[in-house]
Formats: C-alpha cells, sequence, structure tokens
C-alpha cells in the first residue's frame, strides 16, 4: 500500500512539474507578452478581420497603460489611449476613429532600413489611430481621413509619414468600407492632445464635393 501511494505521488509530482514546463514554455513562446502578467488582456471587437501589419509590431493586445509586447518585430509599450469610437460624416463619407494610442517603440534590428527613412532613432514615439472609412455612394470618392495633424505642443505632421503604408487613403469604391491604421513618428511625445485634418472629398473627376473636417483628440 505505501508503495501504491508513494508510486502516486511520485506521478502526480511529475506531472505537475510537466505542465508547469509547458505552461512555462508556452508563455515563452507567445509572439507577443503582456509584461505584467497579472494583466489579462481582451482584444477589441473592432480589430475583428484586421491583419497584422508586416512593418509595425502588432498593438492590438495593448489595452492599458503602462503594458508592454515583444515579437519579432521588437518591443511595444503602451504610453496613452483613447477609445474614441465617434462618427464623422461629410458628403457620401463616414469617417469611424475607433482608436488612437500613443506607443513606444524599439523596432527589432530587421526593420532597420525601414524606419531609417522616417528617423535615425533606434527607439522611437509614435502615434497610431485605428480608423474605418465608408463610402455611401455609389460613385468612387478620393478621401484621406489624415491629411495632417498637430499636437497640442505644436509639432506638426503630414499624411505622407505615415509608418503603417495601409492604404486607407486610396480612392474608396461605391459602398465600399475599409478599417486600417495610421501611424505617425512623434519628436516630441509629450501630448496630451491632438487635431486631426482630413483632406477635401472629391468625386472621380476630381471635383470638390466637401471640405475637410477637423477632428479633436484627446488622451
Amino acid at each position: 500500500m505505501k508503495k501504491m501511494l508513494t508510486l502516486i505521488f511520485i506521478c502526480l509530482f511529475l506531472l505537475s512539474g510537466c505542465s508547469s514546463y509547458k505552461e512555462d514554455n508556452y508563455l515563452l513562446s507567445e509572439v507577443s507578452s503582456a509584461k505584467s502578467n497579472s494583466a489579462k488582456t481582451t482584444t477589441p471587437a473592432y480589430y475583428k478581420d484586421y491583419p497584422a501589419n508586416p512593418q509595425v509590431i502588432d498593438d492590438r493586445t495593448l489595452v492599458m497603460p503602462g503594458q508592454t509586447i515583444r515579437s519579432n518585430k521588437g518591443e511595444a509599450t503602451l504610453k496613452k489611449i483613447t477609445n474614441v469610437n465617434n462618427l464623422h460624416k461629410t458628403e457620401a463619407v463616414e469617417l469611424k476613429i475607433l482608436e488612437a494610442k500613443l506607443i513606444d517603440y524599439k523596432p527589432d534590428y530587421s526593420l532597420t532600413d525601414f524606419y531609417h527613412s522616417y528617423t535615425h532613432d533606434e527607439q522611437f514615439t509614435f502615434i497610431k489611430f485605428l480608423v474605418e472609412v465608408k463610402n455611401t455612394s455609389d460613385e468612387i470618392r478620393y478621401f484621406a481621413p489624415t491629411a495632417y495633424l498637430k499636437t497640442d505642443i505644436g509639432e506638426q505632421i503630414t499624411w505622407d509619414q505615415d509608418i503603417y503604408l495601409e492604404n486607407v487613403n486610396n480612392p474608396l469604391k461605391p459602398n465600399e468600407t475599409r478599417k486600417g491604421a495610421l501611424g505617425f513618428i512623434l519628436k516630441k511625445s509629450n501630448i496630451n492632445s491632438v487635431k486631426i485634418k482630413t483632406s477635401d472629398v472629391f468625386n472621380e473627376k476630381h471635383i470638390k464635393l466637401a471640405d475637410a473636417k477637423s477632428i479633436d483628440l484627446s488622451f
């Protein structure tokens, strides 16, 4: 009987050890990991069907300031976040800004060449917007969600500095809905708000249909 109990104890110990080993290896093999294991992260529903970006780290699980993720694209820490989800309408175009984030980012060495076209800093802060754009007309519309932005400390950035390159600014087909991210590297990262200015709205013949909109976002 004692031998049987001893054998059962040894088996339970080994199983417990294997379970711990598997769990540890699972955590180590995660593509992205939170700095605080006690903080549970849930990917927001609006990221459904949104594919990972090829040149920027996947930050969708960063939902609380201070969280950090690491992957083969580098390391990122969330500084600030605001869930906006406001709808802005202009001529036949609807713009919804789903969220805005400030992220400290240290890209992996493999991405050095890509980011050198924007900055020579090995680590930087960027502001990221996840947007959804919808063309409610039966004709093509030209519209850029972020043509220009200005931070509350005076830094000004134009659309061509976007690091995500997800073609959110491309012409919208009739009744098309497009979701994508826009990101801009900041030289001065200690900001509390930003003013976004969209482009004007144009039709297929490049005739202006509506003026640009100004949108204020606070963190």
